[in-house]
């Protein structure tokens, strides 16, 4: 099972490390390695750092360097595609990056779980049209609907209010919302 969450965590470590957590016994697999960082689209940060995916990442050592937010975030998601998992859970795995780069993951992540189990859980609906078979909504806590995209929007329920309020579309409300 491959997991990122939306506060995933920021290893004081190496990149190699880092990413290596996925699945310790390819840690030192540089192939395996290179391509969940091509998954991940986290090429550019990696070749960037100053000794590549050797170099310590955080400042708690010296010549850590410090990654952004969304850097952080490809690690992490890296780390979750090294597993090659038949079964992944996404937690707002693109909370942390601009949105050129979220929809790439999205694309991406797409494309890799074709035929596996996946859960993403988002706020950002517009990404899961495209992705989800299914769309569970969750109202304070309870299950609220659940369908494809256009059986939730064609329920004109709490889905389509949202997904129409996040995309600028007119609603004409349902008296249960």
């Amino acid at each position: 099972m491959g997991i990122i969450f939306q506060d995933f965590t920021k290893y004081e470590l190496t990149c190699r490390e880092n990413i290596g957590l996925g699945n310790i016994n390819l840690m030192d697999n540089d192939v395996k390695l290179q391509a969940a960082i091509n998954k991940a689209y986290a090429n550019e940060t990696v070749d960037a750092l100053p000794k590549g995916i050797d170099t310590q990442l955080g400042v708690w050592f010296s010549g850590g360097v410090q990654l952004s937010g969304g850097q952080w975030q490809k690690i992490a998601l890296s780390r979750a595609f090294l597993r090659d998992a038949d079964c992944y859970i996404l937690d707002e795995p693109s909370a942390s990056l601009d949105p050129v780069s979220e929809y790439e993951i999205f694309q991406r992540v797409s494309e890799l779980t074709k035929g596996k189990i996946s859960i993403f859980i988002s706020h950002r609906l517009y990404n899961l049209r495209k992705i989800s078979s299914r769309i569970l909504v969750l109202k304070d806590g309870q299950l609220t609907e659940q369908g494809t995209h256009e059986e939730l929007m064609d329920l004109n329920g709490h889905y389509g209010y949202l997904y129409r309020l996040q995309n600028n579309i007119e609603f004409v409300p349902n008296s249960d919302i």
